[in-house]
């Protein structure tokens, strides 16, 4: 699985220790088709990360009666470990196939990250990414 994980583009630079730091203080979770992975009513205290398979995604804006949904399968994909972005829109994530998925401790994380630069930039991406989404989904079904 440490090969799975060090394929995935946000761990593809962790030396050895930072990778094994990652593995060894994280969770990894087989989830069958339909089980529950996050949420919306749990604000996590890590990063889910998918390693393989598909899951499907919710957010519901606060405010917005629409949530928006998406089905991912993309290794790397994550969710949660952003305190104000989850109370904003909490997550719902369930697996739509079996998959597996990384549970990484949001310390952890933050404390890779602050070390490994490609880390770093690779979450702020995503950050920017997810926060645009949810901007343009809120703005475009906001009523005032």
């Amino acid at each position: 699985m440490a090969d799975q994980i060090k394929s995935i583009d946000h761990f593809s630079q962790l030396d050895e220790v930072q990778l094994k730091q990652l593995v060894e203080g994280s969770e990894i979770t087989t989830y069958q088709a339909g089980e529950r992975i996050l949420s919306a009513d749990v604000s996590p205290d890590f990063y889910s990360f998918l390693i393989t398979g598909q899951w499907w995604m919710q957010r519901q804006v606060v405010g917005i009666e629409t949530p928006r949904e998406w089905i991912d399968d993309r290794p790397g994909n994550w969710h949660g470990g952003i305190g104000l972005i989850d109370k904003i829109a909490p997550p719902t994530v369930k697996a739509e196939t079996a998959c597996s998925v990384i549970h990484v401790p949001r310390d952890l994380l933050n404390t890779l990250a602050a070390e490994n630069p490609h880390l770093a930039v690779t979450m702020l991406r995503g950050v920017s990414g997810g926060a645009t989404m949810l901007y343009n989904h809120a703005i475009e079904n906001f009523c005032v």
